[in-house]
């Protein structure tokens, strides 16, 4: 719909706070997004002394009868929504990543070109208040009671499957007399049910600290 003024035709919107002697609104069904109640009284009150309708009834018909505005499907707030959520959480991992890093570099566990010293496990447990016992190879049933009781074992690997060197993961559980690993470093290999035996054959041994497990919990 639009009002006519002279030979210039402007929007409803546009003539918000104006006054014509004359107004010409048009009415089109195939215009239906624009068919609204608060629209028409809004180009009808903009004459000062007729107005003139021009088109379909059912046009008029149709804006007489929808009063409410059509719903806007452009998905911003949600979207703005997420994109904060992501920045946010980028953020506090950035953070809690340096203070960690401080962390580590104020209680030696950081080795120049290395990692991390295998101090660092038992360390870290500590400082969040959990308790950590260091367990050897040869201590499978150990191991298989701690996971039984929720608790978490984390491993040094060295070369095999998990590693080309030296690398940290975690055993999360027991499945069909299998492990259930957390490996940071590969999705797959997380979702991957694994013999004991490989693990123990993998783990260092030259692990410092207790290790090459830790039990935490």
């Amino acid at each position: 719909m639009c009002i006519r003024d002279r030979s210039y035709a402007i929007t409803i919107h546009k003539s918000m706070g104006s006054e014509y002697d004359t107004v010409i609104i048009p009415l089109l069904a195939a215009h239906n997004v624009l068919l609204t109640r608060n629209l028409l009284y809004t180009a009808i009150t903009r004459a000062k002394r007729r107005v003139l309708l021009v088109g379909e009834k059912r046009a008029l018909y149709m804006a007489i009868h929808r009063s409410r505005k059509g719903k806007r499907n452009t998905m911003l707030g949600e979207r703005i929504a997420l994109y904060y959520k992501a920045v946010t959480r980028k953020a506090l991992r950035n953070e809690e990543g340096e203070e960690w890093q401080r962390a580590s570099y104020e209680h030696g566990y950081w080795c120049s070109k290395s990692g991390s010293y295998h101090t660092l496990i038992p360390g870290a447990a500590q400082a969040w208040g959990l308790s950590v016992e260091g367990c050897t190879a040869s201590e499978p049933q150990r191991i298989l009671d701690a996971l039984a009781d929720g608790k978490l074992v984390v491993a040094l690997m060295t070369k095999g499957h998990f590693t080309k060197s030296g690398h940290f993961i975690v055993l999360r559980g027991v499945q069909d007399e299998k492990i259930l690993v957390a490996d940071p470093a590969s999705y797959r290999r997380s979702q991957k049910a694994w013999d004991l035996s490989i693990i123990l054959n993998e783990a260092s041994r030259r692990a410092g600290a207790g290790g090459p497990f830790w039990i935490i919990g």
